[in-house]
């Protein structure tokens, strides 16, 4: 993966802010993962859970890297995926997610050497261990050229496993309703991203969608 297809995402963002007014009580149910009986019991205990709506009615769309995901036992995950992004609010990001793809092969290299900063420690533990949480956690400047990129673990369902690999994905956000980002599957896509993704394609990645 090279490089953002511009012309896909400023697609998927200008259909995003007329579709969001739009959306059925329906839809924003599937977005926030509120559609199903365990998929509400996994998170009506948590802030999160119920800013999910609000954000999703408010939010704006990034291309995020899922660079890392891990699953464990039942017990440990309640059969979600954990996946580790890395995104951030700079237009310049999302547009050239190439950017992205040089912090997290950095940032991985660094897993043997346990930081005795604490700040450096936290976000080496964040990015390290299986269960750590993270939101909007930001990555060293050291580590991006001093441009502005963020950290999240995101919890994703089973039902969101089809077709997905580690790649660039939209997701939604609004940091002043919620410090959490919000997959946008590929059923809320333009029809011709809908359908690259469909055979097998990344439609935001140049060099992926031929």
């Amino acid at each position: 993966m090279s490089g953002m297809t511009e012309t896909a995402y400023e697609r998927l963002k200008n259909e995003w802010l007329h579709r969001r007014g739009l959306l059925t009580k329906a839809d924003v149910s599937v977005l926030a993962r509120k559609d199903t009986f365990a998929k509400r019991l996994k998170g009506f205990l948590t802030a999160a859970y119920w800013k999910r709506e609000k954000l999703i009615r408010s939010s704006d769309v990034v291309l995020g890297l899922v660079f890392k995901e891990w699953h464990g036992s039942p017990a440990e995950t309640g059969n979600y995926f954990r996946d580790w992004i890395l995104f951030s609010p700079s237009a310049e990001i999302s547009e050239n997610p190439q950017i992205l793809l040089k912090v997290a092969d950095t940032l991985l290299k660094g897993e043997s050497e346990r930081p005795k900063d604490k700040v450096l420690r936290r976000f080496h533990d964040a990015l390290f261990k299986p269960l750590a949480d993270a939101a909007y956690l930001q990555v060293p400047s050291e580590k991006t050229d001093g441009k502005l990129i963020y950290l999240s673990v995101v919890e994703r369902p089973y039902d969101i496993n089809d077709g997905f690999r580690l790649g660039v994905y939209p997701f939604l956000m609004n940091p002043s309703v919620s410090k959490e980002i919000v997959l946008l599957p590929s059923p809320f896509w333009p029809e011709e991203e809908r359908k690259a993704f469909s055979e097998g394609k990344n439609p935001f990645v140049k060099g992926d969608n031929k």
